[in-house]
Parts: structure tokens; C-alpha cells; sequence
């Protein structure tokens, strides 16, 4: 399961009478952020500086709510962050009831929340390696990997990436298709991603993928997942930002069937 070091740590369960390898559990990472927001922990009312046609998200915690002018327009709830592509370069959010932290970002989702003073403030990427062994089984001619999570974005980001030669998996430029690789066209989704069940199996015979059960995707391309191997990155920092809730690997090749099966959401 997921450790608080970096590096994931794994737990043995059976399938059909083999071994799988569960390499993390439920844990949210994120890419470089910087909350623009000023005095973010005691929240007032202020007008912070934009770049034109750039998306950011809006997020809040409080029983109150923030209202956006300017730029955007919206009311931003804890239970309802918002996300926009900005008109303007100047965004008014106005402070009503009781909030206790705010953070305006870029990207199209709301990560964890970044302390601020009287300057914008960022964070550092979260990192997530594989232990050495569950890099052995992704690396493997023959395996087949389900990832599991919810509220995914980020335009060219991996889900799981490495270090050099083909991505396991990722989010193309426009974050409208998850990609094996550099061709494979698993299926097609709008970010955030939903929550969902990726499943990727390969062998000497090729590699197939299913979205949420979807209908399988394959080719002939056996991944070349050679060095370091990351949840939720690679090592050169295109990140799929958001929560994950599972990823498990077994040292083998599934049949289409099973990987269409898999391919669920946590529960």
C-alpha cells in the first residue's frame, strides 16, 4: 500500500489460480502547484492577476462560498470547486460566510491545498516510484496491469510512467484520449476523469486495453518499460494529477475477456 516515503509498497492475492501483486492503495498525488490566492488560510476578498485564455480551478473549504467576477463567473462551494478557461486577466473572488482556506490554481482540477501569506506560494511534486520488485513485474515481456481512481487530469500526464521507452500509460496532449504507449487509443474521456478501471495487458503477441469495460483496444506493440517506473508520472515529470485508488500487476499476459472484465472502477 501506499507509504508515506514515496516508494510503493505491495501484497500478494491470488487470480485464476496465480499471483497478483497490489502495488499501492488509495492515495492522491499531485504535479508542481501554486495557489495564487493571498492569505489563503484566512480567507478576504481580492482580486489576483490571470493569464487570458488559462485555465484554473477554483477550491475552498468552509460552510461558506466564494464568488467569481471578472475573468470567470461561478460560486464556489467546498462540495463544488470550479474550474474555468479565463476571459480576462484579472479574477475578483469575493469571500462570503465562514471559509477557512482557498486556493486558486492552474489545471482542471483542485489539488491539495497550499498555504499562502502575502505572496503566491508553491508546492513541490508528489513522487511515487515502485518498489524495485513491482518495477520487475511491470518490465516483464508478459504482464497485465489494472489502475483504478478518480478525478484525473493533466495534458500529456501518465498514469503510470518510466524512466525511458514506451509509457505504460497516459492522457494525450488534449486530455480527450488514454493512450498505451505513443498509439494506442484505449478509449476516449473528458478530465476529470470519473471514477474508473483501466486494465492493460501485454505478451509477445501484442497488448490490449479496456476503459470502465469498455470495448478492447490492441495492437501489436509489446511495452518497452525499461528504468524507473511511476504512479501518477514519469521520471521526467508529465504528471496525471488526482486520485488513486489501486494498482495491482500480475506476471502475465490476461486473454481480452479477462481485461475487459477487469476494467472496473474501485468499490
Amino acid at each position: 500500500m501506499g507509504s508515506s516515503d514515496g516508494v510503493a509498497r505491495s501484497q500478494f492475492r491470488p487470480w485464476s489460480g496465480r499471483h497478483r501483486r497490489r502495488i499501492v492503495c488509495r492515495r492522491s498525488f499531485y504535479g508542481y502547484a501554486t495557489n495564487l490566492f493571498l492569505n489563503a488560510f484566512t480567507p478576504a476578498t481580492q482580486t489576483v492577476a490571470v493569464t487570458n485564455a488559462a485555465q484554473y480551478t477554483v477550491s475552498c473549504r468552509g460552510t461558506g462560498s466564494l464568488n467569481l467576477s471578472g475573468a470567470a463567473a461561478g460560486t464556489v462551494t467546498q462540495a463544488a470547486p470550479v474550474t474555468f478557461t479565463a476571459t480576462s486577466t484579472s479574477l475578483t473572488l469575493t469571500v462570503n460566510g465562514a471559509l477557512s482556506r482557498v486556493q486558486l490554481e492552474t489545471g482542471a482540477a483542485a489539488s491539495s491545498f497550499v498555504q499562502t501569506a502575502a505572496s503566491a506560494a508553491a508546492r513541490s511534486a508528489d513522487s511515487c516510484r515502485l518498489s524495485p520488485v513491482g518495477e520487475a513485474l511491470i518490465q516483464r515481456g508478459a504482464a497485465t496491469l489494472l489502475l483504478k481512481g478518480q478525478g484525473i487530469s493533466g495534458s500529456l500526464g501518465r498514469l503510470v510512467g518510466i524512466g525511458t521507452g514506451d509509457e505504460i500509460m497516459r492522457l494525450n496532449t488534449a486530455q480527450t484520449n488514454v493512450i498505451a504507449g505513443n498509439s494506442l487509443a484505449i478509449a476516449g474521456v473528458s478530465v476529470p476523469l470519473p471514477a474508473f478501471g483501466i486494465c492493460l495487458g501485454w505478451s509477445a503477441a501484442g497488448r490490449s486495453g479496456s476503459y470502465n469495460g469498455g470495448t478492447i483496444a490492441t495492437d501489436a506493440t509489446v511495452p518497452a518499460a525499461a528504468g524507473q517506473v511511476f504512479l501518477g508520472r514519469n521520471q521526467a515529470g508529465l504528471f496525471a494529477a488526482g486520485r488513486y485508488d489501486s494498482l495491482t500487476v500480475w506476471p502475465f499476459g490476461a486473454s481480452n475477456a479477462a481485461i475487459q472484465a477487469k476494467a472496473l472502477a474501485y468499490s
